[in-house]
């Protein structure tokens, strides 16, 4: 992505966000604008970070039971709520939802597609 050339346009300090990261970010807005990233950690677990109401960066989240592989993909809702898609380990689409919009809690892993395995 190209950096913006737009007159006017400041950019602050880069920040090391820190951690253990195994996949591209997956950032999305709260419904407030603050920014919330995905990741895969270590592990193969779904970990977060956003910005709290001051703006500054909280700290990492562990998001229990969703064990991913490749990149989670997060969007906002029409109500306001982040969801975040992700394929677990067993090869299974699942997701998990903001429990209320503009927080910090998600609700536990929902499986939406079950991805049936065959013997040879």
């Amino acid at each position: 992505m190209a950096v913006s050339t737009t007159t006017g346009t400041n950019w602050g300090a880069w920040l090391n966000l820190e951690g253990q990261i195994f996949s591209e970010p997956a950032p999305t807005l709260h419904a407030d604008d603050r920014i919330q990233v995905f990741v895969r950690g270590g592990s193969d677990s779904l970990w977060s970070r956003g910005q709290d109401r001051s703006r500054a960066w909280a700290a990492w989240i562990g998001h229990a039971g969703a064990s991913i592989v490749g990149v989670p993909s997060a969007i906002r809702g029409k109500d306001g709520k982040i969801r975040v898609f992700f394929l677990t380990t067993g090869g299974d689409i699942a997701f998990i939802a903001q429990t209320a919009i503009n927080t910090a809690t998600y609700t536990a892993p929902v499986t939406i597609v079950t991805v049936t395995r065959r013997r040879c």
